[in-house]
């Protein structure tokens, strides 16, 4: 097995996803990851997919807008070059790794009739966090779960899943630091 490739999660939040992850792999659905900057968490993703088909997404160019909320700049992250990512996967036949501006790139990766068990969201921008949410809402599968990296810690983040949790029923749940989930209902 391929050792796991850099991630900026620090190890408690790594165990959560981890744990959140094995509790939902038997329900329908595949798993996905927006901001999956070296496939460090997309590693842990495909580890316990069971098999799942595992969508990783991001820019390979760093972040690609600063709205007034957003604390990085336009280009931070961009040190893992999309081919290192792909590679990195290229003996799991299940996982797909897009490059491009999400929700755009999804619409040449995803099937529009995709459901998801498990998504994890680590766009760190406002407007990205809530197209994602937009995006993967409706697609999750009830008791299925969405966690949030930064929240806590970047305004912007909190700010999109705020809003966006504001007239449905699940409510965001601390994990550890800067990070929360909700189970869909």
């Amino acid at each position: 097995m391929k050792e796991a490739p850099h991630s900026l999660l620090s190890t408690d939040r790594i165990g959560s996803i981890r744990f959140l992850l094995q509790s939902v792999t038997d329900l329908k659905g595949s798993i996905a990851e927006v901001g999956c900057y070296k496939g460090g968490i997309g590693h842990y993703l495909n580890l316990h997919s069971n098999g799942k088909t595992v969508y990783l997404f991001d820019t390979f160019e760093g972040i690609p807008m600063q709205g007034k909320l957003d604390v990085h700049p336009v280009g931070d992250f961009g040190d893992s070059p999309y081919e290192t990512v792909r590679d990195h996967f290229s003996d799991s036949e299940n996982v797909v790794v897009t490059k491009g501006i999400f929700p755009e790139s999804a619409a040449w990766a995803i099937p529009e009739d995709e459901k998801f068990c498990f998504v994890h969201l680590d766009a760190d921008q406002y407007k990205s966090t809530l197209d994602s949410l937009n995006y993967f809402y409706d697609r999750i599968v009830t008791g299925g779960i969405i966690v949030f990296d930064d929240y806590g810690w970047l305004k912007g983040v909190d700010e999109a899943i705020d809003l966006f949790f504001r007239d449905k029923p699940e409510r965001p749940t601390s994990t550890v630091m800067h990070q929360c989930f909700i189970i869909k209902k």
